[in-house]
Order: structure tokens, then C-alpha cells, then sequence
């Protein structure tokens, strides 16, 4: 494949460094006057979620619980505000220098996430995403329930690449998909083109056994 038609690519510790949901749900707590340690405190009941067997769209659905009662477009706000904060050291550099080339070559650039549109916005607009693929809250008049119509996560997220494909006309011939994690496997099955970032020992033996280029 020399250029892509279409790059989907995960969001949180493959083209940003941190996971974004987290990083924003600190930065909501700390402008509504929470100290370090009560906001730690809040972080850290996710993972514990997590040690305890809960599966990542168990924890995708808790997070997202905990918004009920916001406006969106409070949220949306506080979104521009994180992303300003942490902007100048978020991005895994390598990747956003890949993709940006392939956009410049007229790829379509996709971003597929368990985060939601107060994070994902301003990442897309900054890498010319024309999709985003997340997680999508409940809103009634424009203020959280606390459910989402599904968890953007595992096999959610291969199913919605496979929409976004078919809507396009794309086959996996001309797609390159980027991930970090186990959960994303899915997401990286629907391209010819994969590649895998970060450290994650089962995700390198993936690329091991199937010959993909790491990052």
C-alpha cells in the first residue's frame, strides 16, 4: 500500500500519551475546587474497578455515569480548556507525524475511542480528523443522563470502522489502523496496513506473530 484511503487510529496512549477520559475528568475536579488527594481518590476507583474484573466497557459505562447532571456544553467547554492545558506534551509525535503526512496525501484520517466529544473535538480539528468514532452520552436537553448509547470499546470499535468503511466504499486493502492495546484488535482487523505503539507485552507479540511494524 503506498497511500491509505483511510487511517483509523485510537485515540488514548497511541496518538496521545495519556488517557484522555482520566486527564479529563482531573481537570473537571481541579476547576471545581477538588484537592490532589480527593481527586486521586476519584482516578483511582476506575482502577480499582478494573484489578476487581471489571471489563473495560464496564469502566467505560462508570465513567460515564459520573457526568450525569452536566450540561454538554459546559463539558464541551471544559474540553477546549484541558486540551489548551495539555496540548503543547499530549501527542505520541511519531504517529501524529504519520498521520499528518498521510493527510497531506489525501488520506482520510478517522479517530475511534472509548473518550467522548469534550476530549476527541479538539484532537480531531488539531489532526484534521474527519470522523471521530467515540463514545456517545445520553443527553436530554442537553444535560447527561449518565448512559451512552454504547461504549466505544473491543469489538464496538471494529464494528463502527466496518460502518464508516462501508459508507466510504473502503475496503481493508486501503486501510491503515493504529493501536495500543488488546481491546483494539478489532479496530486493527478491518486493515491491511496495522501498526502497533506502545509497550504492551500481548500487543507485541501480536505484531511479532502477524509481521507489523511497532512504534
Amino acid at each position: 500500500m503506498s497511500v491509505p484511503e483511510l487511517v483509523l487510529v485510537d485515540v488514548d496512549e497511541t496518538l496521545i500519551k495519556v488517557k484522555s477520559m482520566f486527564s479529563f475528568l482531573d481537570h473537571v475536579l481541579r476547576h471545581q475546587g477538588w484537592r490532589t488527594a480527593d481527586r486521586d481518590v476519584a482516578l483511582e476507583r476506575f482502577s480499582r474497578l478494573s484489578r476487581n474484573g471489571a471489563s473495560r466497557e464496564e469502566v467505560n459505562k462508570a465513567y460515564y455515569r459520573g457526568f450525569a447532571g452536566y450540561s454538554r456544553a459546559w463539558l464541551l467547554k471544559h474540553g477546549e480548556q484541558w486540551y489548551a492545558e495539555r496540548a503543547s506534551n499530549l501527542y505520541n509525535e511519531q504517529v501524529r507525524k504519520e498521520i499528518a503526512e498521510l493527510h497531506s496525501r489525501g488520506a482520510t484520517i478517522a479517530l475511534v475511542s472509548g473518550s467522548f466529544d469534550a476530549c476527541l473535538l479538539p484532537i480531531a480539528r488539531e489532526v484534521n480528523a474527519e470522523h471521530i468514532l467515540g463514545t456517545v452520552p445520553i443527553d436530554a436537553a442537553g444535560v447527561y443522563t449518565g448512559m451512552v448509547s454504547k461504549p466505544m470499546i473491543g469489538e464496538e470499535k471494529g464494528k463502527a470502522a466496518r460502518e464508516l468503511m462501508d459508507s466510504l466504499g473502503i475496503s481493508e486493502e486501503d486501510v491503515r489502523a493504529y493501536g495500543d492495546h488488546p481491546s483494539d484488535i478489532p479496530l486493527l482487523n478491518c486493515a491491511k496496513d496495522v501498526i502497533v505503539v506502545g509497550a504492551n507485552s500481548e500487543m507485541r507479540r501480536y505484531a511479532q506473530q502477524r509481521g507489523l511494524r511497532t512504534i
